[in-house]
């Protein structure tokens, strides 16, 4: 699922001419710096190959993804400030725990 679809601020804003322009550049900017990041250890295959790399860079990806659960509620808050959209999964997971309330034929509440 989407956050822009759970997301009422983050809708308005990609929905905009210069909201779209702007996602387009941070996602082709997200995906030549942080794609390569990933892919690094595949690419050399040894570790004595690879530490130089992660070195050489700072380990800016390890630091800024391993900080996630650490500023993580300052971006949810941002991007949900508007509300959040309901899905068809969310009112699914929603209705889970919900009682049936019909009487069964003995005319008794069904718990």
């Amino acid at each position: 699922m989407s956050i822009v679809s759970k997301s009422v601020v983050i809708q308005k804003w990609h929905n905009t001419t210069i909201g779209g322009i702007v996602d387009l550049i941070l996602g082709k900017f997200f995906l030549m710096i942080f794609f390569g990041y990933c892919m690094v250890p595949f690419g050399l295959l040894k570790f004595v190959r690879w530490w130089p790399v992660y070195k050489s860079i700072y380990f800016y990806g390890t630091i800024l993804f391993g900080l996630w659960p650490v500023y993580s509620p300052w971006v949810k808050k941002i991007c949900f400030l508007g509300g959040k959209i309901e899905t068809s999964q969310d009112k699914i997971a929603g209705s889970v725990g919900a009682v049936d309330e019909r009487p069964n034929s003995n005319g008794k509440k069904v718990n």
